[in-house]
This record gives C-alpha cells, sequence and structure tokens, in this order.
C-alpha cells in the first residue's frame, strides 16, 4: 500500500506573515529565485507549498547565502516536477 503524501497550501497574507516581507519584496524574491513560486489553485487563486517554504526559512535561519538559497528554491521546484 503506497503511502500518499499530505501537502498544505498557505495563502499570500500568511506567507508575507511567515517572511516579514510586504508583498513587493515577496514578488521580486520570487523573480530572483529566493522563494519558490506560487502554484495555481484556480482561475484566480494561487498559494504556497507549506514544506517548501518550511525549507526555505530554515535555510534562511542557518545562514544560507543568496546562491545557496537559490539552488535550494531550484531544487524545490525541480521536486514539484517529480511528484505529478
Amino acid at each position: 500500500m503506497s503511502q500518499q503524501t499530505q501537502y498544505r497550501i498557505t495563502r499570500r497574507p500568511d506567507v508575507l506573515s511567515m517572511f516579514a516581507f510586504g508583498n513587493t519584496s515577496l514578488h521580486v524574491r520570487i523573480k530572483d529565485g529566493l522563494m519558490p513560486p506560487p502554484i495555481p489553485l484556480g482561475a484566480r487563486a494561487v498559494g504556497w507549498v507549506q514544506s517548501e517554504l518550511d525549507s526555505v526559512l530554515s535555510a534562511m535561519i542557518a545562514g544560507y547565502s543568496d546562491a545557496q538559497l537559490r539552488e535550494l528554491v531550484a531544487s524545490l521546484v525541480d521536486q514539484r516536477k517529480q511528484v505529478a
């Protein structure tokens, strides 16, 4: 029997609060590869995978450089493709 992974989706206000970013800073960090991009939830809704956010926050706490964060975010996004 295969074990199913439980995913938790976090919406924008909680992401902004979790990282203490403003909306513009969040989008700049996504564009720069320092934060994972959101996933579409519908025609006009997006959300972030909580486990990805937790990984990025842990890396920031650990003092990862921007280059290390970019590598982490790229690997997280690549893992999304493997899940599908």
